[in-house]
């Protein structure tokens, strides 16, 4: 994985929310934030985006795998009431190491790291696959995102 400029999001208002722009193309996806906070290349030509709010107070993060053409291909979020028990401070993404295969991430200023990693093909995974306070966006489908906790 490569960090890129390639993606960018519109400017939200208050009846539109952001979308996704891919080398300045406006694409299909909503973002689920207001700020795009990172961005990768993977080496099939996918992209990976972590997306933010902005907001201190209601935190939320969407990490996206977006395809050469502007496509979803899916999507892990973070936020809501489930996360806010694991919030201590204000939301801040920090990216610890960009590997190969993997991303390891802390999102809140507290103990907890992330990896996430990209498979190559769909598989289908419980909704308890992933750690506290984050989701598939269509839990009822088959997913490449794959996060857990990263213990040192």
């Amino acid at each position: 994985m490569e960090p890129t400029t390639r993606l960018a999001l519109t400017e939200a208002s208050a009846s539109q929310a952001s979308t996704v722009l891919l080398d300045g193309a406006t694409t299909t996806i909503m973002a689920g934030g207001t700020r795009m906070v990172a961005q990768f290349a993977l080496g099939t030509g996918e992209l990976l985006a972590f997306v933010t709010d902005d907001d201190v107070y209601d935190s939320a993060l969407s990490i996206l795998l977006i395809s050469k053409d502007g496509q979803c291909l899916d999507r892990v979020v973070n936020g809501g009431l489930a996360a806010d028990a694991l919030i201590q401070n204000e939301a801040e993404l920090t990216i610890d190491a960009v590997e190969a295969d993997a991303i390891r991430f802390r999102f809140y200023r507290n103990d907890r790291r992330y990896r996430l990693t990209v498979a190559p093909n769909p598989r289908w995974l419980s909704p308890r696959a992933l750690p506290a306070g984050f989701a598939h966006q269509a839990a009822l489908s088959r997913h490449r995102l794959l996060l857990s906790e990263d213990r040192p």
